[in-house]
């Protein structure tokens, strides 16, 4: 391993530390000292240091929160239109009170 990329590694003890668990890495910072970033990122994200990427079940559990929330929309919308509908067409008083 190029000496910059031990010093650094030596300085940071959870680089360190994943180095000792994974030794494949210590491989690859022999063979291409230039992985010294995506070693912190792999580090980080053992270490729990990271926001986990989205999963699709994150993602579909979202989208379904979202449609059901314009499907909400829409039905108030309807409810406004249909109640303006009957005012003009004389089916309800102005004094009742449509739920």
């Amino acid at each position: 391993m190029e000496p910059e990329t031990y010093q650094v590694v030596q300085q940071r003890e959870d680089l360190w530390r994943f180095i000792r668990n994974h030794p494949e890495w210590y491989r690859y910072l022999t063979r291409d000292p230039n992985r010294l970033k995506e070693l912190e990122l792999t580090s980080k994200q053992f270490y729990g240091k990271t926001m986990p990427p989205a999963s699709a079940k994150n993602t579909t559990k979202y989208a379904n929160v979202k449609f059901i929330d314009a499907n909400g929309r829409l039905l108030e919308r309807l409810r406004d239109c249909l109640f303006y509908f009957w005012l003009i067409i004389g089916m309800i008083d102005d004094t009742e009170v449509l739920i």
